[in-house]
């Protein structure tokens, strides 16, 4: 009858046969330490997981609490249709949640994603960045710790534009703050963050990263960017580590110091791409003074980057840098337009910096511009390597 029926005796008791099979996924699913039985949302969160053989939904939940004594995360989690609880849980670690209603029990897991507790963490989706940036804003700066991208990451869910007012507009806020600045490694492993937005007014430092005090390197992100104070990007608005490797796309406005990759520079930008527009909120007035197309104010180091973007502002407007103050630029490339728009003050354009002058401590080498640098007023001080430099030093340069 089993042959009759397609089915021969080696096809069951085999090695591979079908017992077998079946008998090596029963064991899997009892002695696996987690089992993601089903996925909802977004943001891809587990809603049941299987430990040592038992059933655990897994708990939603937010942080709203850093205790920086103990390292534990203060959370208000949701279980089941109750109302939110609040909950002190160690960072990274398995929580159990038991409860028991009418007679029957109901376990819940609650766990996060262990930024605080392991040397190297990762990040799949827009919740965990968010994630990050709460951790990192509530006092835990990550120093020493590695924390990894592993998918493309789409922030459409978490910040976006509701009705173009600041109000009312979902908008990113910045890993890190002055007091808590991030000084971890943020390794892009060459992904994508897409959909960042900021409409942030009064604001200093706005971007994906507020303020850098570690190193940031190998991704690619796209995003809108609007903040009417200074030091406004779409990386960080002021670096004091390391950026590496990373192209930026889409759109950034500022007040001042203003840049594709940084708003200013203390540390090292390198092989960093451009390709978003730069422009000033204003033409007029204190607007517009020191766009860059990789960083606004550079007081560190800037090389082997290129910029592609239009970048436009009313003083100080460079294909690289706005204000190169103290270091270096080496190796950069602009061939993107360079643009001054004011209507009332003296411009300084260039295809590399919009200015360098500063006693003798900076230096522009190896750079060469191939876009075009203009203004729409006449009398503008517009250079196809520098707009205007005074005790600086420029070498080998061409244009």
């Amino acid at each position: 009858m089993l042959i009759l029926a397609g089915i021969t005796i080696s096809s069951l008791t085999g090695e591979n046969g079908l017992i077998s099979k079946v008998q090596k996924v029963k064991e899997e699913s009892e002695n696996a330490e987690t089992y993601q039985n089903e996925i909802i949302n977004e943001y891809e969160e587990e809603i049941e997981k299987y430990i040592n053989g038992e059933k655990y939904k897994v708990a939603s939940y937010r942080i709203i609490g850093y205790n920086q004594a103990n390292g534990k995360l203060k959370l208000s989690v949701k279980i089941g249709d109750n109302e939110e609880i609040e909950y002190e849980v160690i960072d990274g670690e398995e929580n159990i949640y038991i409860v028991d209603e009418n007679g029957q029990q109901e376990k819940y897991i609650i766990q996060t994603k262990g930024f605080t507790k392991n040397d190297r963490s990762t990040i799949e989706n827009g919740k965990d960045l968010e994630e990050l940036s709460i951790i990192v804003n509530m006092g835990n700066t990550l120093e020493n710790k590695t924390i990894e991208v592993t998918k493309d990451i789409d922030l459409k869910n978490i910040c976006y534009e509701v009705d173009g007012t600041e109000t009312n507009d979902k908008s990113w806020v910045p890993i890190g703050t002055e007091t808590n600045t991030f000084q971890g490694t943020f390794e892009g492993n060459n992904h994508k963050i897409e959909n960042l937005y900021i409409d942030s007014r009064g604001k200093t430092n706005q971007a994906l990263f507020s303020i850098n005090n570690g190193k940031i390197q190998n991704l690619e992100i796209t995003g809108e960017v609007t903040g009417n104070e200074v030091s406004v990007a779409l990386i960080c608005g002021a670096n004091y580590g390391k950026i590496k490797n990373i192209t930026t796309n889409g759109t950034v406005g500022g007040w001042n110091q203003t840049g594709g990759c940084a708003g200013v520079n203390y540390g090292t930008i390198e092989l960093c791409v451009n390709r978003a527009r730069v422009y000033p909120l204003g033409t007029t007035g204190n607007y517009g003074k020191f766009f860059g197309g990789i960083v606004g104010v550079s007081n560190g180091n800037v090389e082997k980057c290129t910029n592609y973007g239009e970048i436009s502002g009313n003083h100080g407007v460079g294909g690289i840098v706005g204000d190169a103050l103290i270091g270096e630029i080496n190796l950069c490339t602009n061939k993107g337009t360079i643009v001054g728009i004011s209507n009332n003050q003296t411009i300084y354009i260039g295809g590399i910096s919009g200015t360098s002058a500063y006693n003798n401590k900076h230096t522009i080498r190896n750079c060469v511009n191939i876009g075009e640098v203009k203004s729409n007023l006449s009398g503008s001080n517009c250079g196809g390597i520098v707009g205007y430099i005074a005790g600086s030093k420029s070498r080998i340069c061409y244009y």
